[in-house]
């Protein structure tokens, strides 16, 4: 592979790096990187770029005698991408598990503040609202029992055994619910004939 090939496909490299990063230029970094490979660590995405562009331009201005530092300039360019890269996967990855752990925790507050409203209905409503909620119980399990069954792993199936479990738990409180305010509701028609 000649010079004007190998310029090409770091290049591309570089490009790739940039459209696919799904990141904005200004947003930062979090990773510390060696120094040979950029001057700065918790710096910016577009920080970053302009020092792998930097490393582009000096390979551009070499001579084809100056095989050394060509391929010293070609090597530190491929790593500059492949830490960034690296980096930007791991932020990533990090920043999905915050979000997922924000989501379940406003998946909580929502299931709290809804049960909160139900407990508010008038008896009837609320042991309407009872059934609506043993029947999705229901279906969940069915569902998660249909999971089990075509899981693959041990791992998946002790995962789907433990969401069934709990499904089941949540069941037996919907139905210790719907028992109590059934009697309830058994006492006050007693009292009101």
């Amino acid at each position: 592979m000649n010079n004007t090939d190998l310029l090409l496909l770091l290049e591309q490299k570089i490009q790739y790096l940039y459209n696919h990063s799904n990141i904005h230029k200004d947003q930062q970094i979090k990773a510390k990187f060696d120094r040979t490979l950029f001057s700065e660590s918790f710096e910016t995405f577009g920080f970053y770029i302009n020092e792998i562009e930097e490393t582009l331009s000096r390979l551009k201005l070499l001579k084809n005698d100056e095989k050394e530092q060509y391929q010293f300039y070609c090597q530190k360019l491929v790593s500059q991408c492949s830490v960034l890269n690296e980096a930007i996967y791991r932020s990533s990855s990090s920043s999905n598990k915050k979000q997922q752990v924000r989501s379940r925790k406003m998946n909580t507050s929502k299931r709290e503040k809804l049960i909160k409203e139900i407990n508010q209905l008038p008896p009837r409503e609320r042991l309407e609202k009872y059934y609506e909620a043993l029947n999705s119980l229901n279906q969940k399990i069915v569902e998660e029992e249909i999971m089990l069954y075509q899981a693959s792993t041990l791992e998946e199936k002790q995962i789907c055994s433990e969401k069934i479990k709990i499904t089941q738990q949540r069941k037996c409180k919907c139905l210790e619910a719907i028992e109590l305010l059934e009697e309830y509701l058994a006492f006050r028609k007693g009292l009101d004939e």
